[in-house]
């Protein structure tokens, strides 16, 4: 009798999970469900939708999966994928190689003029005083 009172099944499944929307910040993780996931480092500053069912999260940007880890269900716990490490490390070794290269302006080893300090005893007529400006 029951199973005659019920309704079909629709014909598409309903969504299921929980979603969010969430820019990603410099260390690039994303807090979800009390818990910190990775993402891939190039996704830095843009908005990423991720999608908590009970055994994934996954976030994707652009329509292309930037981050697919086993839902966590403890608190507190930090989550990465090796390949997010890696592509972070190389990412930021090519930063930081473009911002010293930048800061030299194209030199390796810049070069800076040196003085003896006895130039500068000479400039402010200090020249024969000891460092209490007594005559020796």
């Amino acid at each position: 009798m029951e199973l005659q009172a019920m309704n079909q099944l629709p014909p598409i499944p309903p969504a299921t999970g929980f979603t969010h929307r969430v820019r990603i910040s410099r260390d690039y993780y994303v807090r979800l469900d009390r818990n910190d996931y990775s993402v891939h480092p190039s996704m830095i500053g843009r908005l990423v939708d991720f999608t908590l069912t009970l055994d994934r999260v996954i976030g994707v940007c652009d329509q292309q999966i930037v981050a697919d880890h086993p839902r966590c269900w403890a608190k507190h716990q930090v989550i990465t994928d090796p390949e997010h490490v890696q592509v972070a490390s190389t990412l930021r070794s090519a930063f930081n190689k473009i911002r010293r290269t930048a800061s030299t302006g194209g030199l390796q080893d810049p070069v800076v003029a040196s003085r003896e300090l006895s130039e500068y005893d000479k400039i402010f007529g200090l020249e024969g005083q000891d460092f209490i400006g007594d005559e020796q």
